[in-house]
């Protein structure tokens, strides 16, 4: 039986990324490199819509959100992290472990975070240095306006605005320089249709002031003024995973040749398309604000096992909720380069397997 993959990451490779993959990769400390890099380096500032480096490293997304955090924020700090999901309760975690003071801000899960919320939060803590946002919680497949939660946040606040990408770019509008975002992470195996191992980071002007603050750094191997260092020669500081690069290199390509207004539309018109097929057979939908990378749906009681079932009857592979909502949605990618048909076939797997239980 064909499979079919349908999480919220990682996304299926085009062929021409596969293709690229099978290349022999490029010696990384010579003029070959020195040319991926460079085209890289350009096509994720477009991607990201920023003048400023985005820097790539060999890690996961949490590799590149510690990264960002080691290199802005200190125990002088006082972060808001707006908690609406697994993922930003890790970036508590994390800024815990990091011994960097920072505040949850809970919201319902499958709520995004709004202005209403951002400005009771800043009136109770006017003296945060810095906040943390998810863009697409994708635990439970939830999108919050970045762009109106940055205007909120300027018209009360200094504080950097730091934002977790990593399921977004790619999929939803983000104009970092524009929106006056300061820090922007994503990952290479989402939106970007790369295979997973690559972060890129991104810091304005202000969030590399803090960075250069900093008279010790708690890091080496992500120290980001080393790696912007070695940026601007397109060389990275550490052995890259060239490979990885390679294939980031053409489905950047790929994606900045549709057209990024283009391939934002696509997923808000698939992930709409499947949304309205799943509601009309009777599914009921998780978030209040959906994203367009990834659908929550609540697994309905008379079909308990649906996720099995996808797999067994269809190949279909979608991915269960998280942690307390493991028994309760299950998730269904819509990143990168599905189609029309992709979208019908998965809407249509799911319709059969509800109404002939």
């Amino acid at each position: 039986m064909p499979q079919h993959l349908f999480t919220p990451g990682p996304a299926p490779l085009p062929a021409a990324v596969n293709a690229r993959l099978r290349e022999e990769p490029v010696y990384h400390r010579g003029p070959e490199a020195d040319a991926l890099f460079a085209s890289v380096h350009q096509r994720l500032k477009t991607v990201f819509h920023t003048e400023q480096p985005v820097l790539v490293l060999s890690c996961s997304g949490t590799g590149g959100v510690e990264a960002a955090m080691l290199n802005t924020l200190g125990a002088n700090d006082r972060v808001l992290v707006f908690n609406n999901g697994r993922f930003a309760r890790r970036w508590v975690t994390m800024l815990r472990s990091l011994q960097i003071p920072c505040v949850d801000i809970p919201i319902p899960l499958g709520e995004p975070v709004t202005p209403a919320i951002i400005k009771e939060a800043l009136s109770a803590h006017s003296d945060c240095t810095a906040v943390w946002l998810v863009h697409s919680e994708t635990s439970t497949g939830t999108t919050s306006d970045i762009r109106a939660a940055v205007a909120t946040l300027r018209s009360m606040s200094d504080a950097l605005v730091c934002v977790d990408a990593i399921s977004s770019v790619g999929v939803h509008e983000l104009r970092m320089d524009e929106w006056g975002v300061d820090v922007v992470v994503a990952s290479s195996q989402k939106g970007l249709m790369a295979p997973a191992g690559l972060a890129l980071v991104a810091l304005s002007g202000r969030a590399w002031q803090r960075s250069a603050a900093f008279e010790t750094k708690r890091t080496t191997y992500f120290d980001l003024e080393i790696a912007r260092s070695a940026h601007e020669r397109n060389r990275t500081p550490w052995t890259p995973a060239m490979l990885l690069v390679m294939a980031l290199d053409t489905s950047l390509g790929m994606l900045i040749g549709e057209g990024l207004a283009s391939v934002w539309q696509r997923h808000a018109d698939y992930s709409l398309s499947l949304r309205t097929s799943l509601t009309a057979a009777g599914f009921d939908l998780y978030s209040t604000a959906p994203s367009h990378a990834v659908t929550a749906v609540r697994i309905p009681r008379h079909v308990p096992d649906i996720v099995d079932r996808l797999k067994h009857d269809f190949g279909v592979t979608v991915a269960r909720g998280q942690d307390g909502l493991a028994e309760s949605i299950f998730r269904i990618g819509h990143i990168g380069p599905y189609t029309t048909e992709d979208i019908a076939f998965v809407a249509d797997a799911c319709r059969n397997i509800f109404a002939r239980s």
